[in-house]
C-alpha cells in the first residue's frame, strides 16, 4: 500500500529518494534494525539521521511521509 505513496513522493523529490527492496537481504534488516515494512530512513553523508517506521498491519500514510520529510530536510 505504501509503494504508490512513495512513488508519488519521489516525483516531487527527484534525485533525493531511493527505494531498496530488502525482502531477502537479512544483513540490511539487521544493519538498519528494520522490524517492519515500510521503514523510511533519512541519510546524511552516509549515516542514518532519522527514521520513520511503519505500523504493523497499517503501514505509513502520505501525511506521515510528508511530515517526516518536512521535519528532516533543511
Amino acid at each position: 500500500m505504501f509503494l504508490p505513496i512513495f512513488e508519488r513522493f519521489t516525483k516531487t523529490h527527484e534525485g533525493s529518494c531511493l527505494r531498496v527492496q530488502i525482502d531477502s537481504e537479512q544483513e540490511l534488516w539487521e544493519k538498519y534494525e528494520i522490524d517492519v515494512v515500510p521503514t523510511v530512513l533519512f541519510f546524511c553523508y552516509g549515516s542514518v539521521v532519522a527514521r520513520l517506521d511503519g505500523v504493523p498491519g497499517e503501514g505509513l500514510t502520505e501525511v506521515q511521509l510528508q511530515q517526516f520529510a518536512k521535519s528532516n530536510v533543511k
